[in-house]
């Protein structure tokens, strides 16, 4: 109990930490024509900053969970909206269900923040750039879906509920895989 406690603390410390020092303000004096834009929530999702510093205080409670924020170095920008499961849009923005409780959303956040620091399981811009077969990107995808997925479960059982049936993504993977494929290798025709 101890140890978890100096585990949210710490982890409190830095989310204050962060948030004093990168705050959505910019410095005076800056441009914002040549600055890259802020991640921005989608449509139809909303910054709730109270919720995402609970979130990420109940994330980090758990072992597994803290080190994921450690290794991640910031306070990742989280939305809330109408979404299946959550999501990681391609600017870094997580979006969690808005709906979905506490515990339930600080678990999946540790999920969407696991592929943030170790990658998409298939992401578009590797996949395009890769030599690998489509099957040897699948089964890598796989394996990071389903380290993702574990994670989220870990993370479920100590938060006292119960772990979400893996949904198997490999069929998907494979045809966006091919679909790219064959985008990248057919010419234009005149």
């Amino acid at each position: 109990m101890a140890r978890a406690l100096q585990r949210m603390v710490s982890w409190s410390t830095v989310i204050v930490v962060a948030t004093l020092s990168c705050g959505d303000r910019k410095p005076s004096g800056t441009s914002t024509d040549s600055a890259k834009p802020e991640p921005r929530c989608t449509q139809g999702s909303a910054r709730d900053d109270k919720r995402t510093h609970e979130a990420l205080l109940q994330l980090g409670s758990q072992e597994e969970g803290h080190r994921l924020l450690a290794s991640l170095g910031r306070t990742p920008r989280v939305c809330y909206g109408d979404v299946r499961e959550g999501l990681l849009q391609t600017d870094g923005v997580l979006v969690l269900q808005r709906d979905r409780p506490l515990a339930a959303n600080a678990a999946r956040l540790g999920h969407l923040l696991h592929h943030l620091v170790r990658g998409l399981p298939l992401d578009e811009t590797t996949l395009r750039a890769s030599t690998l077969t489509c099957s040897e990107l699948v089964r890598d995808a796989d394996l990071g879906e389903r380290a993702a997925y574990n994670l989220e479960g870990d993370l479920r059982r100590g938060f006292g509920l119960s772990p979400l049936p893996f949904e198997d993504l490999s069929g998907e993977y494979r045809q966006r895989c091919q679909a790219l494929r064959e985008a990248r290798t057919s010419r234009p025709t005149m």
